[in-house]
This record gives C-alpha cells, structure tokens and sequence, in this order.
C-alpha cells in the first residue's frame, strides 16, 4: 500500500516531575492555529497580574512568552485571533481602566500595537475584526 507511519518514543514520567511548560502562572487563555498550522497563544498571568502572549512553530517549538500590555490586570478576559498573514490580534478587558482593548503584532510579538476600543467602564465583548 506504501502507507507512511512515525514512531515515537515517550519518557514515562513521574507526579514529582517538574511542570514541562512555561506558563506557570497562566489562568485566562485564548489558542488560534495560524494559517501554516502554528500556534499562537494568549493568557492572563497571574502572578505577574498581566497579559502574555507566546507563539508556537509547527515543529512544537515555543517562543518565550512576552508580556502585551504591562498595565495591571490587563488580560483578565481575552480572545485571540490571527490575520491571514499570521499575524495575532488580541481583544482583551484592561482591569484597572475598565476598558475593551485591542493589541496587534506584526511580528509574533515583539513589539505591540494597543488601542482602546470602549472605555466607558462596562465594556462589552463585541469586536468586529477587520
């Protein structure tokens, strides 16, 4: 039939085993694949009380997560979305000014386009992507 296959091999792990992401203190999260069957990634963390981002390759490798919007509590209600040229967009709640925000990358997160959406302290969760 000339059919392909792959093997893999997995370590058995234990429940004393370190965590093997790093996302530790990620809550809130929104995943997208991309056009090229990438990853993409939007949390709140919680320990760090801020929106993150990080991107993963078709290959399983990830990207170091990078913080989007510094501002406390930002990102504690969030959804991701991609262009199609991959490019992520991130609707988020900006918790201290009550506000729907947008955050754009065109450059899987190194430098971060925000704007506010509504501000007028009971944002609602409607976005029109264009």
């Amino acid at each position: 039939m000339g059919g392909q296959f792959g093997l893999e091999k997995f370590k058995v792990g234990s429940a004393s085993d370190p965590r093997p992401d790093i996302f530790p203190g990620g809550t809130n999260n929104s995943l997208i694949f991309g056009p090229s069957m990438d990853l993409h990634l939007a949390y709140y963390d919680s320990m760090a009380k801020n929106l993150k981002y990080a991107h993963r390759l078709v290959n399983g490798q990830w990207s170091a997560p990078v913080t989007v919007d510094v501002t406390p509590y930002a990102g504690t209600a969030l959804s991701i979305s991609v262009t199609g040229k991959d490019e992520p967009e991130i609707a988020y709640h900006d918790g201290i000014n009550h506000a729907l925000k947008l955050a754009r990358t065109t450059d899987f997160g190194k430098t971060w386009s925000i704007r506010t959406i509504d501000s007028n302290g009971t944002p609602g969760c409607i976005l029109r992507w264009s």
